[in-house]
Order: structure tokens, then sequence, then C-alpha cells
């Protein structure tokens, strides 16, 4: 509760420190179209810890207070909504640019001095946040309900160190909900209901005005049941990153099966309705799907549904601490629902110097097994931080004296001495001495194949990241298919009973385009500017290839030729794209 109250709080703040910031160009009771511009902003290089960092300020803006992250200024806003409603938001238009090499201050925690969070935080590929607007919590002021959205103008790579700016975004808030459902403020206006303050807190204020819950006064609470209700919408539940496919003879026929577990109605009939208004979200918003074969109006036979899913991940670990479950819901809406847009990758012809052909890129893996739990006694007697740690489930436990091998697969390491890749290997002792805790008792060195990652002595029952980071490794030492992972413990002198906990270990490297799955998730590479790049896919054993831009499109046009003269497996796959952000990624599959 003390968490969705500050969350309100700072929405309402922040709201009035936007000022200008908003425009409202357009609103009606079904929605508002609003276009954010980015108000004047500094950058400052300060000291802390002994490093230089840069620190931007923005007026009229909100600093981020999410730990180990970066500090960066946002804005949010409120608007005002039915009794029983919501809202959805999906992008117009937006203006952005890069700035590259630029460290960023971050949060500190208040508690605890945490640096191997930091660490983590520093491999990071992915933006941060993630998301360029964010719905907030909903909640009453008096009688009316209302729920706050943030912009993010600045977001974050972490291991670029690039910041990616958006000067402007225009943005549509679609309104849903029981919009007849009116009345007048009466007797028990409050100060929110005088217009110039009204304004001043829902940017939709004029059309929002009268929608307010009716006092209501009952002398017990009765829970209301399921039964008989009409569904709306259909819920998916996917535990793995990847693109998902529903066809609409799989969905009708799974809702219309006889065993189905539960008694239901639908509000609606899939063969009447308009897919076009069929919209997919999860606990963060829309998810822009492609629905082949909406275009005609009609939801029938040889429909079907593509998005790209993504397991539940934990907080502060890879894994949640209860499940990789990650849930999405198929609702039908009062207007065009989100959309991957169909992007032409067609091949031009382009001077030597416009486009760039990539050889290689950069992909991590993240290795990991969930088999056995220790609950870490220790952490608690000692008062650590990591007695609150997320993940309490570890791969394997290794005995020292003692040597423990992890076989693991790559595809297509590029064969280079000049590119160099990195790993992390995450280790967490078990054992400790209760009469002398900070006595060194443990030793261990890690290597991949024949390359040394790191080596550590240490005392405690403590988390310890070993990697080499600072001292890269030559892409060559690596193989395709079979590589193995070694971490030994050689043992020290009177220490008996040693035990030491795996518990995941990350690699990254340089991939060429090729798989031996019909399989590949790629990027553009990351020593290369932002451009026009030609992809060149290889190894694929069929000609039936889709290719998707995560999140955003699909791309269609693309090249087929096959590796031989005579045609036949194995197939190329070639198309171009002009890549303006660091955090876009492809998948293509079969």
């Amino acid at each position: 509760m003390f968490k969705n109250i500050l969350i309100l709080s700072w929405v309402l703040l922040s709201g009035y420190l936007s000022g200008n910031t908003f425009e409202v160009l357009d609103q009606s009771e079904d929605g508002l179209t609003v276009k954010f511009t980015l108000p004047e902003y500094s950058i400052e290089k300060i000291e802390t810890n002994g490093k230089t960092r840069n620190k931007i300020t923005c007026i009229g803006s909100v600093l981020s207070a999410e730990d180990y992250k970066p500090s960066l200024p946002t804005f949010s806003e409120c608007i005002g909504l039915p009794v029983d409603g919501n809202f959805n938001i999906s992008i117009i238009n937006k203006k952005q640019k890069t700035v590259p090499t630029i460290p960023i201050i971050q949060i500190q925690d208040s508690f605890y001095e945490r640096p191997n969070y930091s660490k983590k935080n520093k491999t990071s590929s992915k933006l941060y946040p993630e998301a360029l607007i964010k719905k907030g919590d909903s909640a009453y002021l008096g009688n009316r309900y209302f729920a706050g959205f943030s912009v993010f103008p600045f977001q974050y790579v972490y291991d670029q160190k690039k910041l990616l700016i958006t000067t402007e975004v225009t943005f549509r808030i679609s309104i849903n909900g029981n919009k007849k459902q009116k009345s007048t403020p009466g007797l028990s206006r409050s100060y929110i209901d005088q217009d110039d303050i009204g304004d001043k807190f829902f940017l939709n204020n004029t059309t929002s005005k009268h929608w307010r819950k009716e006092k209501e006064v009952t002398s017990h609470y009765v829970a209301t049941t399921r039964s008989g209700d009409l569904v709306n919408e259909v819920k998916f539940v996917v535990d793995e990153d990847g693109i998902y496919q529903i066809s609409f003879e799989e969905l009708t026929e799974a809702l219309s099966d006889p065993d189905y577990p539960i008694e239901y109605e639908m509000e609606f009939d899939w063969d009447d309705i308009d897919p076009r208004f069929l919209e997919l979200s999860d606990e963060n918003g829309p998810v822009p799907i492609y629905l082949s074969g909406e275009s005609d109006g009609s939801f029938d036979e040889g429909d079907y549904i593509e998005f790209y899913g993504t397991r539940h991940a934990g907080e502060t670990s890879y894994y949640d601490d209860y499940t990789s479950e990650n849930v999405y819901f198929l609702s039908l809406l009062e207007q065009p629902g989100a959309r991957m847009a169909v992007e032409d990758g067609g091949l031009v012809n382009y001077g030597q110097s416009e486009i760039t052909i990539p050889t290689s890129f950069q992909q991590t893996i993240h290795v990991e097994e969930q088999n056995s739990i220790d609950h870490l006694g220790a952490q608690y007697v000692y008062n650590s931080p990591d007695f609150f740690r997320e993940d309490i489930w570890f791969w394997s436990k290794i005995n020292g004296p003692g040597i423990k091998i992890i076989p693991f697969d790559l595809q297509y390491p590029h064969e280079t001495n000049i590119l160099k890749f990195t790993a992390e290997v995450c280790l967490f002792s078990s054992t400790y001495d209760i009469d002398a805790y900070e006595q060194i008792n443990h030793l261990a060195q890690v290597n991949i194949n024949t390359a040394l990652i790191d080596q550590k002595e240490w005392y405690g029952q403590t988390e310890v990241l070993f990697s080499n980071e600072d001292n890269p490794i030559v892409n060559s030492d690596l193989e395709h298919g079979v590589n193995n992972l070694f971490v030994s413990l050689p043992g020290l002198p009177n220490i008996e009973n040693e035990q030491v906990l795996l518990d995941y270990f990350e690699l990254t490297y340089w991939r060429e385009y090729k798989t031996d799955d019909d399989y590949l998730k790629f990027t553009k590479p990351q020593n290369e500017p932002l451009g026009s790049f030609q992809f060149e896919l290889q190894n694929f054993s069929t000609e039936d290839i889709s290719i998707y831009k995560i999140g955003t499109s699909v791309i269609e046009n693309y090249q087929v030729s096959s590796f031989f003269e005579t045609g036949g497996a194995p197939f190329n796959i070639t198309f171009q794209d002009s890549v303006i952000s660091e955090a876009t990624e492809y998948i293509a599959l079969s």
C-alpha cells in the first residue's frame, strides 16, 4: 500500500511540475491526442566515488528513483476515467536523437552497498526504462476515478553508455468504460471540482469531470461471483521468449471444447467481430500484434495472430521467485488495436559507403538451471542484504577440493582474434566458519575451454561474480558446438568441508549471422553506428521464413537464395533496413 501511495503522490506532483510539456491536441469522451515536447535540459559532469558521471537536469521533471538504475528525468500526468474505466496508449510519431558514450549517475541503495547489483546493470544492453510511455496506477480522488502515466524522454543503454533522447512524441490515449454513468459534484464538492484546479490535475478535465462514483450505503460486503458473468477477454500464458502464433481455428476450438474446465459465455461471437478491433495487452499495456487476414473486417478460418511474448523475469534476478509464466489478454475494443507495422525489406542498390553488410554481432546467452534450494541462513545471522535475495535456487553444489564441468552449446562464434568475448559466472559460497567468519575459506577458478575467466578467494556465505570484463578474451577461443565451463575449487590449507553453489553464467560473444535450428535472434553489430544495413542470414533449412523487428514490425519482401546453384537447402535470407535505435532487435524463424 505504501508503494502505491508513493507512486500516486509522485504522479500528482509531477503533473503540477510538467506545466506545458503536455499539449492536448484534441479530446473527447473516447480519448485524447497528446503531444509531449521536451523542455530545456542540461547535462553536467559531477564527481562521485572518484569517477566522473553526468547528471541530467530538466525543467519540470522528477528524477527516477529506482536503486542501482540511472537517475533520469521523467514526466507524468493524470487523466480522468469512467468509474469502471481503463485506458490504452499508442504512439503516433516521435523525434529522437542519440548521445553516445555518456556515463550517467545512478541511484544508490540507501540501506546497503551492493556493488554486484550495480555491475549487473553495466552489462545490460536493454533500454532503461524499456518503454517510452508507461501506464501508472489508478485511484479515486474524492468521487473521481483517475490514472497516471509517465513519459521517459531519457532512456539509457548501460553497456553502450548511450543515451536516447526523445525530444517530441505524439500519442493517443484511448479510454474505455461506461461513459454514460455520470453525475454532478453535488453538495460534496471539493477543491478538485474547481475547474482551474481540475484542469491542472487532469489533462482531460473538460470531458471527464462528469464521470463520478455514486455514493453507496451498504451494511455489509458481499463478494461478487463469476457465475453468469459475460467474458470479454481471453488469457494467454507464455513462459519463454519468442514469437507466438494463434490461429482462428486453434482459438475457437479450444474455447468450444466440451472438456474446457469452466463454464462461461462470451460477450461477443468470434464469427461476428471485426478483428481490427482486437488488442493484446500485458501488465505493461498494449502489445503490438500482427493479425493476418484482418483487412477484410472478419475473423475467420485461415486468420492468425502473431506476437512477441516474453517470460516473466525476476525484479533483481533472471528468474522470478514465483513463476516464469507471463499473462497476455486478448480483448475486443471500440477502436482499432495496437498492431505491428509491415516494412519492406527489399534490396536497394546503395553505394558501398551508404550501407553496411555486417558479418557478426554480439550475442549474450544466459545459462542457468534451478535444481536445489538453499535458504542462505547465515545471511540473517550476519545481517547481509543477500538475506533478501530473490533467487535462492541454484544449479549445482561443488565441494572442495573439486571441479565441476558444464558443457554448453554455441552457434557460429566468429573465428577472429580481433573481436573478443566476456563472461560472468555467479557463485555463492555456502559454508562459513562460525567462529571466524571473516577468515578466508574459499578459493575458486573459472575457465571457459582453456581460457581463464577469473580467480578469487573470499570468506563467509557470499555471492561472488567471476568476470573478465576488464580483460576480454579473443573470440577464436570459442568453438561452434560444444564448449565447456570449468569451475575449480583447488582447496585451501586447514579448510575442510568447503562448499560453493553455482548459480548461473552469462557469455557475450561475437556470432556470425548463421543458424543450425532455423531460428536467429540478432541485432546490428554493436561496434557499428546507426544507419542502413543489409543483413545476410545463412543456413536456413527452408524457404518459409518470417522476419520480425521485435515489438515493432514484420519484414516483408526479403530475398531468399539457395547456397547451391542447383537449388535446395541450405537457404540464405537477405533484407535491408534502416536501424535508428541501438535497442533494435530482430528475429528470423521458420
